[in-house]
């Protein structure tokens, strides 16, 4: 409301795309999308399975690019994080976003350090802001070892302070 645009539908925490359309599919008598034009903005990478899903609903959706992540010019500090990783030098990682991961397995790929950063993160804390990061992690064979209780970078930040000595015992043990 701060820009004086009315709330039509919140969706609840953790805000993923599949909770964005199964309100939407809750909410479809009154909201329904058939033939509306639904302004789609992208936080970094394109949700190919958000689009069909909205299109599959009826919306004729416009696609609107906010940003997008993409590797640096520079990636000698990516690299130089990497060599840590296969060395067994970093005891947490916490991410933030699913492109974050396909961009360091992709530059460790190219530097053939795919398997020792594997193996490095099955020593090590990982801890993921959300579902949809988690996800991506699972598809690069790494499981995360926890979601804070809020999707925020507070909650995972002071969550993973407070959790990290005993989650490494743990997963060591």
């Amino acid at each position: 409301m701060e820009l004086g645009v009315p709330v039509t539908l919140s969706v609840p925490e953790p805000n993923t795309w599949r909770d964005l359309l199964h309100a939407l599919d809750e909410k479809s008598g009154e909201l329904p999308l058939k033939g509306r034009r639904v302004a789609l903005q992208e936080y970094g990478a394109s949700n190919p399975d958000l689009l069909k899903g909205l299109a599959d609903r009826g919306g004729i959706v416009m696609r609107v690019p906010v940003y997008q992540w993409a590797l640096p010019e520079d990636i000698a500090p990516l690299r130089a994080a990497i060599q840590s990783l296969a060395r067994g030098e970093v005891h947490v990682a916490l991410f933030t976003t699913s492109v974050q991961i396909i961009h360091l397995m992709q530059v460790a790929e190219e530097m053939g350090l795919a398997g020792k950063v594997h193996q490095a993160f099955a020593r090590m804390l990982i801890a993921s802001i959300g579902p949809v990061t988690s996800e991506a992690l699972r598809e690069q064979s790494i499981t995360p070892d926890f979601e804070p209780s809020h999707p925020k970078m507070g909650f995972l930040v002071n969550e993973a302070a407070e959790r990290a000595s005993s989650l490494l015992e743990r997963k060591r043990n």
